[in-house]
C-alpha cells in the first residue's frame, strides 16, 4: 500500500524492525535509510520491549468518534473529488477545456480548470453528508437549506484568488446521509487499518499516511465496483451547487453575526466542543437555494463566457 514511501515515520520504522526481524542486518538497513545504527537498533529494542505501541504511539486526545469523523471527512472528500473530475472532464471536453488535478499540492485548490494553457478557475470541492438540526435556532436557516463552510477556508480561498487574480469557487454536492452509505463499505480490516494510522500522534508525513488509508479503502470499492456505485448515487441524488470565494467572503462580512456562531454565540468553544475537549469548526452557514448557485448555471456561465464570462459573474456576485 505504502511502496517505498518513507515520508512517515512510523511506517519506516515499521519496515526496518520487518527487514530485521526477515535477516536483513542493521548495518544494511541503516545505510539505505541514511539513519544511524544506534537509532534503528533502539527502534528494535523499543519494539521488543512495547510491540506495536513504540511504533505508533496514541495520541490520547482522539477517542474513537474522532478517529472514524476525521477519516470520514477524508473519505467522503474523496467520493466529492471523483464525482467532479467526472463531471468537469465531461463538460469540459466539449469546450476544449481541461480539468488539471492539484490534490497533491495540499493547497485549498483540488482542481484547476484550464483554457488553452490559461488557468481560468480554482475549484475547491466538496460533499455534504449531515443536517444542522438545530439550524433554524442558530442561524435562521431551514437545517435542509443550510451549508456550513470553515470560515478559514473562505477567506484563504479570497486572499488568493485577489492575490494571483484567478477566481477560486467551492463546488458542493450535497446528499444527506450518503457518508452513512459510504462507510457501510468499510470493511473489518478497513477499520483495523483505519484506527492505526489515523489514531497515531502527529508527525511529519502523517496525512500523506492517511490518504494512503484513503486510497487503499477506494481502490478496494473500485476494484469490487462499488465505488462507481457511490459515486452515481451522488451524482444522481445530490444537490450540486456552487460559491465563489468572494461571494462567500462577501456574505460572511454581512451576515457573520447571524450566521456564524462559531464568532458570534457566546460560549461556543465550551457548548460545541467535542470528545477530549477538542472544539468545534468555526463555521459560516448558507442557505443552499438562496446563497448558492446550481452547478449547470457554473457551467453555462464557463460555455457562454470561458474566463471573461466567470470572472464578470463572480465580480457582480452572480456566482
Amino acid at each position: 500500500m505504502f511502496g517505498e514511501d518513507t515520508s512517515w515515520l512510523p511506517l519506516t520504522k515499521l519496515r526496518t524492525i520487518v527487514e530485521v526481524e526477515q535477516g536483513e542486518s542493521v548495518e544494511q538497513v541503516a545505510a539505505r535509510l541514511g539513519k544511524g545504527k544506534a537509532t534503528v537498533k533502539k527502534w528494535l529494542s523499543d519494539f521488543r520491549k512495547s510491540g506495536l505501541p513504540s511504533i505508533f504511539p496514541n495520541d490520547e486526545r482522539q477517542s474513537d468518534e474522532r478517529i472514524k469523523q476525521f477519516f470520514a471527512n477524508l473519505y467522503l472528500a474523496r467520493l466529492a473529488e471523483d464525482l467532479f473530475e467526472e463531471i468537469f472532464a465531461d463538460s469540459l471536453a466539449d469546450l476544449g477545456m481541461t480539468c488539471e488535478d492539484r490534490r497533491q499540492d495540499y493547497t485549498e485548490t483540488d482542481f484547476a480548470i484550464v483554457d488553452r494553457g490559461e488557468e481560468i478557475c480554482h475549484v475547491n470541492v466538496k460533499a455534504h453528508s449531515s443536517k444542522f438540526q438545530n439550524a433554524l435556532s442558530f442561524v435562521g436557516l431551514q437545517p435542509e437549506d443550510t451549508f456550513p463552510l470553515a470560515v478559514y477556508k473562505i477567506l484563504l480561498g479570497y486572499k488568493t484568488s485577489k492575490q494571483i487574480q484567478i477566481p477560486h469557487i467551492f463546488a458542493v454536492s450535497i446528499l444527506w446521509g450518503v457518508v452513512d452509505e459510504a462507510l457501510s463499505l468499510i470493511e473489518p480490516n478497513d477499520v483495523g487499518l483505519i484506527d492505526l494510522v489515523f489514531r497515531t500522534r502527529v508527525a511529519q508525513g502523517k496525512r500523506k499516511a492517511e490518504d494512503r488509508v484513503v486510497d487503499y479503502v477506494v481502490s478496494r470499492l473500485k476494484a469490487e465496483g462499488k465505488w462507481v456505485t457511490l459515486v452515481g448515487l451522488l451524482k444522481k441524488k445530490g444537490m450540486h451547487r456552487v460559491i465563489s470565494a468572494k461571494k462567500a467572503q462577501s456574505l460572511f462580512l454581512e451576515l457573520f453575526d447571524k450566521r456564524c456562531i462559531g464568532l458570534s454565540l457566546a460560549g461556543f468553544g465550551s457548548r460545541f466542543k467535542g470528545k477530549k475537549g477538542v472544539p468545534a469548526e468555526v463555521n459560516m452557514h448558507f442557505s443552499i437555494s438562496q446563497e448558492m448557485k446550481p452547478l449547470e448555471e457554473f457551467l453555462q456561465t464557463l460555455k457562454r463566457g470561458h474566463a471573461e464570462g466567470i470572472k464578470q459573474a463572480i465580480e457582480q456576485e452572480q456566482l
